[in-house]
């Protein structure tokens, strides 16, 4: 039996507006267009844990991007986190044709709603420029120093960079200590 909850093989192509529109849409909204699995977490929590159904995984029927969370004890916390990181995914894996514009200048804190979108839009800018820093960077009104840092501070979106680095024959990025 096929394994169905795997992130798909390639990105789905999306305008600005529709990827916007899922990166902003609220809960309840982004939650309909979701296959919601419930099941019982791993690791610590004792026997509550143990007998409830508390994990959630949140699987984007559209785009089939795919967040899970066993964070909490709390199914509701759980999915509310699940729904945070669904939009992320969302944001890593779908890309926009032509690229989207960021939400501002400068990189949102990583809790903010506008992170998914400011995310998707420096993913954008890379793949419209083959993974060129340089030429990103110059799209997105920023220097080639601050979008290394900005990717250097989330690790899915730097592993996303110097994935799409490799797929065009680039070295991968460093982070300078």
């Amino acid at each position: 039996m096929p394994d169905d909850h795997r992130q798909p093989a390639t990105p789905t192509p999306l305008s600005p507006a529709e990827r916007l529109a899922l990166l902003t849409m609220p809960d309840e909204a982004l939650l309909r267009q979701c296959r919601m699995d419930v099941f019982r977490g791993t690791g610590h929590g004792g026997q509550k844990r143990n007998r409830t159904d508390s994990a959630v995984r949140l699987t984007h029927l559209a785009t089939g991007a795919v967040a899970a969370c066993d964070e909490t004890r709390s199914q509701h916390q759980n999915r509310h986190l699940a729904l945070r990181k669904l939009r992320e995914q969302i944001a890593l894996i779908c890309r926009c044709r032509p690229p989207a514009a960021p939400p501002g200048n400068e990189r949102p804190g990583a809790r903010s709603a506008d992170y998914p979108a400011w995310m998707g839009a420096v993913l954008d800018a890379l793949e419209a420029h083959d993974f060129r820093l340089a030429e990103a960077a110059e799209q997105l009104g920023t220097s080639t120093g601050r979008l290394v840092r900005d990717l250097a501070a989330d690790p899915a979106l730097w592993q996303a960079a110097n994935a799409g680095r490799a797929r065009c024959g680039h070295r991968p990025l460093r982070a300078d200590a």
